[in-house]
């Protein structure tokens, strides 16, 4: 029991693996795929975003000078769909449909990755004054994934394929951390108050925004053009 409870997190990453190839399977024809592509992808996601995760933690510990974080959700929020968008360039894949399908599989592993800091009891929330409770933080992160994972499900099934998932997960994760960041126990801070995970989110919001414009000037563009054929 107490193996199965120390590597909580690949079975959790695993069950992530399971809903997303019945997601990406509803888009396989889209996606011009093969059911083992579909296995490969979605492995290849978690792979890559824990990697990215564990890579960007030892960043932080550099930075910070401490050895305490193991995973760095921002790791994988920025490397992951890096990676994606190299397979679409690989595979000849269409970048905007690509990334829509696959920016619910990068959040569903963000989100059970937080499950797995609920069970095991880290990243907590700073203590509420004159109480013996904590912010819920990890609660309320829980609360917010499974709010977009439905928002951008509702809007990817209708397969109107515009690319805005994923810059849109920025943005709002990005804003989303920057305030319950102040309420988090842990955080080394590198600018007056405001710790790197602070940073990172400014980086999130303005990284998914300059996306997203660029994709809206795009797409419009694109129906412009349309319209005079």
């Amino acid at each position: 029991m107490s193996w199965f409870f120390d590597h909580i997190l690949y079975f959790l990453l695993a069950i992530g693996v399971v809903i997303s190839i019945f997601w990406v399977y509803n888009f396989r024809k889209e996606l011009r795929i093969k059911w083992y592509a579909n296995i490969i992808i979605n492995i290849l996601i978690v792979a890559t975003g824990v990697a990215s995760a564990m890579l960007f933690a030892r960043l932080e510990n550099a930075i910070s000078g401490s050895g305490d974080g193991n995973m760095s959700i921002y790791g994988a929020i920025f490397a992951t769909p890096l990676c994606c968008l190299l397979g679409t360039i690989v595979f000849r894949r269409k970048k905007r449909m690509t990334m829509d399908v696959l920016t619910f599989p990068i959040v569903i592993a963000a989100t059970l990755a937080r499950v797995n800091c609920l069970i095991k009891g880290c990243c907590l929330g700073l203590e509420i004054d004159g109480t013996n409770f904590r912010y819920p933080t990890r609660e309320a992160e829980l609360v917010f994934d499974v709010i977009f994972l439905i928002v951008i499900a509702r809007m990817t099934a209708k397969k109107q394929f515009k690319g805005y998932n994923y810059p849109l997960y920025l943005i709002s994760y990005g804003l989303f951390r920057f305030i319950i960041q102040w309420f988090r126990a842990e955080g080394f801070c590198v600018i007056g108050s405001l710790t790197l995970s602070h940073i990172w989110s400014i980086l999130s919001v303005t990284v998914g925004l300059v996306i997203l414009l660029l994709l809206i000037q795009y797409n419009k563009k694109n129906h412009s053009n349309r319209k005079k054929q």
